[in-house]
């Protein structure tokens, strides 16, 4: 479970709507508009989206893909969400190991990618490709009824086609992958891996630049903060800073952050966001760190905050407290004073957001 505010600026189009889901008022503002995926209670095959139509009176839409294609996602856990240059959503899933292709303006569904993955965890797509990390299913027992995954491995695949271009091995436990500037870093036990991916689109043009090490232990999350610099997490020890331009670790900053490794940012590239949970007392909080000052200061609590993000936008904060696995999630927004604008209740464990601005 993690989560990361993903943003997309789109150009004009015609708006096609289905006629099972009623989006008569999508029209009504240039559209800010916030997908959230739900986990779902694991086996209880409820992964679902919904739709929040920000400035539109929050309108909110749940089972968004079951209401335009009259079936449902059929999936034990929904693992991850994005949303491509051409408004093309792609949801990743595990039980089946699966991406539903989506058009994102009416949630039909257009074809499904399966070949080669193998317990997915994250992806990252471009205009071309899209990369899938994996857990793999070759093991070791690492105690106290641990087990790391020593086979995790990466694929990558053709959008154009909607084939497998290649598979390669990246180490123990993959978690996390972001790609920009023809390079991909991936989060696995053994460190941050970066890949040259700029001959992706041939089988065995992947390249290992480096491994980035460090003594705080596995990484978990990435996210993006500027052309030079990476933010990642690690668990139960805070905020490492990557630099882009020699690949290693330039900072590190002390925060609460709990086994997940959740993390995420906002517009400004400033501010670095993590979730704790305190299980003993039953509640969770989310931090901020300060990057110009390094100063954390604790923004909101709940009884488990399971996914958070920044309307960057609007600059609202989107907090998904999921009260019981059993139960739907509650969704509160506050702006940028923290007052409350909106609560509505969502799916089973909403943790991923992606904020899409259309403008016509």
């Amino acid at each position: 479970m993690k989560f990361r505010t993903v943003f997309l600026c789109l150009c004009a189009a015609v708006l096609f709507f289905s006629s099972c889901l009623d989006l008569t008022r999508y029209k009504k503002y240039p559209e800010i508009n916030t997908f959230i995926l739900n986990q779902g209670n694991y086996g209880a095959m409820d992964a679902s989206i919904s739709i929040v139509r920000d400035h539109d009176d929050m309108t909110v839409i749940n089972n968004a893909f079951e209401k335009s294609n009259g079936e449902k996602l059929n999936a034990s856990s929904g693992v991850d969400l994005t949303l491509s240059a051409y408004n093309t959503m792609y949801i990743l899933t595990s039980g089946p190991d699966m991406i539903f292709i989506v058009d994102a303006e009416n949630m039909e569904h257009r074809g499904t990618i399966s070949t080669g993955m193998d317990m997915p965890r994250a992806f990252f797509c471009d205009s071309d490709r899209m990369y899938v990390v994996n857990y793999g299913s070759e093991t070791e027992d690492a105690g106290g009824g641990m087990y790391d995954y020593t086979g995790s491995f990466l694929c990558v695949y053709d959008l154009r086609k909607n084939t497998l271009i290649d598979t390669l091995k990246i180490g123990t436990n993959a978690e996390d992958i972001l790609c920009f500037d023809n390079r991909a870093y991936v989060t696995v036990k053994e460190g941050v891996l970066v890949l040259d991916i700029s001959n992706a689109a041939i089988a065995g043009g992947i390249r290992k630049i480096a491994l980035i090490e460090s003594e705080n232990g596995a990484p978990k999350q990435l996210q993006y903060l500027t052309e030079s610099k990476l933010a990642v997490s690690y668990p139960d020890k805070g905020i490492g800073l990557i630099d882009t331009e020699s690949n290693v670790i330039s900072g590190f900053h002390e925060m609460k952050i709990d086994y997940d490794g959740m993390i995420c940012t906002d517009a400004s590239g400033n501010n670095v966001y993590t979730n704790y949970r305190d299980y003993a007392a039953g509640t969770s909080s989310v931090y901020v760190l300060d990057l110009d000052d390094g100063s954390v200061t604790e923004l909101f609590t709940g009884t488990n905050i399971y996914g958070f993000g920044i309307n960057p936008f609007s600059n609202e904060y989107y907090v998904c407290d999921v009260k019981s696995f059993n139960s739907p999630t509650e969704l509160t927004v506050y702006d940028k004073d923290k007052n409350v604008v909106f609560t509505h209740a969502l799916g089973s464990a909403s943790y991923r957001l992606v904020y899409n601005f259309k403008n016509d």
